[in-house]
C-alpha cells in the first residue's frame, strides 16, 4: 500500500494521530456543539476502555452499540478497540425482535445505547427485551443518567481511577461484527479484523485523494460498514476531520457543509437527490466541496452527472459490501468517464465475473455474478459455518450475489441487481434491474420492483409491482417496454402496491412480493 500511512489496528491509528497531530480537529458534530481533537478522542477512548474492563468485560467479549451517529458513538467504538472488545453495531431501525436476535446471536455481554432516537425509545425496547437477554450484564447509557445503568461519563470516571494496563491487540484480531441486512431471513454477522478495517479506510481514501486538511461529511449511519470501515478509519489514517450529523436532514446538511467548509461528502442515492433537489440549495455556499462518493444498487448515472456539475465536482460511484470490509471498487474523481461505472478495484482487491449457471469466468462486457478476492474479506459470518462456506467459492473468492460486468479496461459496471432476484424464463437469464430502469422512466411510475412468478410452461415469467399515479395503463406500459427491451423481458403481469415490504435497511423484500403474488394477494394494475 503506497501513499497514505497505514496502521495495524484502529486503536494504533488513533494513538498515532494523537501523538503526531494531537491538537488537530478530529471530530465535529456542529448541531450538537461537540468537537474532539485527536488528543481528546485518544484520551477518552483509553479512559472508557479501561472503564469497560473494570466493569467486568474481558478482551474478546462483544459490546453492542445502539445509537445514532454521535461523538459518544465514536468514543465508544474506539474504547472497545482499545480494550480488545469486539464491537457489534446495531441497526438504528431495529425493533425488539431484531435487537434480541443480534445480541443473542453475537453473544453480546454488554450494550451501550442512546435513550432514544427519532420516535423510538431504545431504553424502553431494551428494557422490555431484557429478560430474553440473560448474557447482557452491563448496560451503558450514552446520553445521560438512567437508573440501573452506567452513564458514559460514570464509565469514564471508573477508567480514570483505574491503573489497569490495556491489552495488546493484534491487527489480525476481530474488531467488529457487521450485520448484513437479510431479504430472505435474519441478518448474518460479518466478522472483520482491525487490519481489514484499517486497510479499507486507507485504500479508499487513497483512491479519492483525501488529505489531512480535508473535512468529511458522511450521511451513512455508523452501524454500516461504509461508515465504520471506510469513513472512520479513513479519517484516522489520513488525519482528515469527520464532520457528523445525528441523522440525515437535507437543510441541516447544507448548513453544515457551508459552515464547516466541508470538502468531501459521502452519500447514498436518496440523500444525494435530496440535496440536489432542495429548493433552497442555491442560497448556500457549497463551493468547498471537492470529492464525494455515492454507492448502492440504485445509483442513477444522470444524478451523478448533475451532481458533478452542480454540487460535488469529484463525485464518484463506488461498489462494495460488508463481507469485504465495504468498498471494493471506486472511481477516480479526475476521470471524465467515471459516471457509468464504479471504477477499478482498490489495491489489494481483485474482481472477476462468473456465469451464475456454470461458475466459469466470463469475457469482458458479459454480465454475471461479481466475485471478489481480497485479504481484507471477512473471517466469516459469526457462528454460521454453513452460511460462511456458501459465501466463498472453492478457490476463496467472495460470492457477492450481485450482477455486473467488467469492461475491457477493467472498470466495473453494476448492471443487474441481485443474483437471487434473477428470473430464468425458458432458460434465458433476465436481470430485474434492467427492466426496473426502463419502467421507472415511464411517466407516473414512482417506484418499481420486478420479480419472477412461477409459470407451468416457461418456469418463470416477469412481473412488476409498481408504486405510482392512478390511471397507469397496462397497454401503455407494455408498449413502452417493447420499444426498449427484448420481448422475453417484457413483464407479463403488473401489480399496483401502495408501498413495498422492506428490510430494516430499506431493501425491497422481493421474496415476499413473490409469495403475495402466488397467493393472489396483490392487486392487478
Amino acid at each position: 500500500m503506497s501513499g497514505l500511512e497505514t496502521f495495524g489496528t484502529v486503536s494504533d491509528a488513533l494513538a498515532r494521530r494523537a501523538r503526531d497531530a494531537g491538537h488537530s480537529l478530529a471530530v465535529s458534530f456542529p448541531l450538537e456543539g461537540e468537537r474532539l481533537t485527536f488528543e481528546d478522542w485518544d484520551t477518552y477512548a483509553t479512559q472508557v476502555g479501561k472503564g469497560l474492563l473494570e466493569s467486568g468485560l474481558e478482551p474478546g467479549d462483544r459490546l453492542a452499540l445502539w445509537s445514532q451517529n454521535s461523538t459518544a458513538w465514536l468514543i465508544t467504538c474506539l474504547a472497545a478497540a482499545r480494550a480488545g472488545l469486539i464491537l457489534v453495531p446495531v441497526n438504528t431501525y431495529f425493533g425488539e425482535e431484531e435487537l434480541v436476535y443480534a445480541l443473542r446471536q453475537s453473544g453480546a455481554k454488554a450494550i451501550a445505547l442512546s435513550k432514544s432516537f427519532r420516535s423510538k425509545s431504545y431504553l424502553a425496547v431494551f428494557s422490555h427485551a431484557r429478560q430474553k437477554l440473560p448474557d447482557v450484564g452491563l448496560t451503558v447509557v450514552l446520553d445521560g443518567d438512567e437508573s440501573g445503568c452506567l452513564s458514559l461519563d460514570a464509565l469514564r470516571q471508573i477508567g480514570i481511577a483505574s491503573d489497569r494496563t490495556l491489552p495488546d491487540v493484534a491487527p489480525s484480531s476481530a474488531a467488529v461484527i457487521i450485520y448484513t441486512s437479510g431479504t430472505t431471513g435474519y441478518p448474518k454477522g460479518a466478522v472483520l479484523t482491525h487490519e481489514a478495517v484499517m486497510a479499507q479506510g486507507t485504500l479508499s481514501f487513497e483512491r479519492l485523494g483525501i488529505r489531512s486538511d480535508d473535512r468529511i461529511t458522511c450521511v451513512v449511519p455508523m452501524f454500516h460498514s461504509a461508515s465504520y470501515c471506510t469513513a472512520v478509519p479513513g479519517c484516522l489514517s489520513s488525519g482528515a476531520t469527520y464532520i457528523g450529523q445525528g441523522a440525515f436532514n437535507a437543510v441541516s446538511m447544507l448548513e453544515i457543509i457551508e459552515s464547516e467548509r466541508a470538502t468531501v461528502h459521502i452519500a447514498v442515492p436518496t440523500t444525494l437527490s435530496a440535496l440536489l433537489d432542495h429548493p433552497d440549495r442555491a442560497s448556500y455556499d457549497l463551493s468547498s466541496l471537492r470529492v464525494g462518493t455515492c454507492g448502492g444498487m440504485d445509483v442513477d448515472t444522470g444524478i451523478l452527472r448533475r451532481c458533478a456539475e452542480d454540487l460535488i465536482p469529484g463525485i464518484v460511484q463506488i461498489y462494495g459490501l460488508s463481507e469485504v470490509s465495504a468498498v471494493a471498487a471506486c472511481g477516480d474523481p479526475s476521470d471524465p468517464d467515471r459516471f457509468d461505472n464504479c471504477g477499478k478495484s482498490l489495491n489489494g482487491y481483485r474482481i472477476r465475473i462468473v456465469d451464475p449457471n456454470t461458475g466459469l469466468e466470463v469475457l469482458p462486457g458479459v454480465s454475471g455474478e461479481i466475485q471478489i478476492s481480497t485479504p481484507y474479506a471477512m473471517r466469516g459470518y459469526f457462528d454460521m459455518p454453513e452460511e460462511t462456506k456458501a459465501t466463498f467459492s472453492d478457490d476463496g473468492w467472495v460470492k457477492t450475489g450481485d450482477i455486473g460486468f467488467l469492461r475491457e479496461d477493467t472498470m466495473l459496471v453494476v448492471s443487474g441487481g441481485r443474483l437471487k432476484d434473477m428470473i430464468i424464463r425458458g432458460g434465458e437469464n433476465i436481470y430485474p434491474a434492467e427492466i426496473e430502469r426502463v419502467l421507472t422512466a415511464f411517466r407516473g411510475v414512482e417506484q418499481v420492483a420486478v420479480f419472477g412468478i412461477k409459470d407451468a410452461y416457461y418456469g418463470e415469467i416477469v412481473a412488476a409491482a409498481i408504486v405510482g399515479e392512478d390511471g397507469l395503463s397496462v397497454a401503455e406500459l407494455d408498449r413502452h417496454c417493447r420499444e426498449r427491451l427484448s420481448s422475453y423481458k417484457v413483464p407479463v403481469r403488473y401489480f399496483r402496491v401502495e408501498r413495498f415490504p422492506l428490510t430494516a435497511s430499506g431493501k425491497v423484500r422481493k421474496v415476499e412480493l413473490r409469495e403475495l403474488a402466488a397467493n393472489d394477494q396483490l392487486r392487478g394494475l
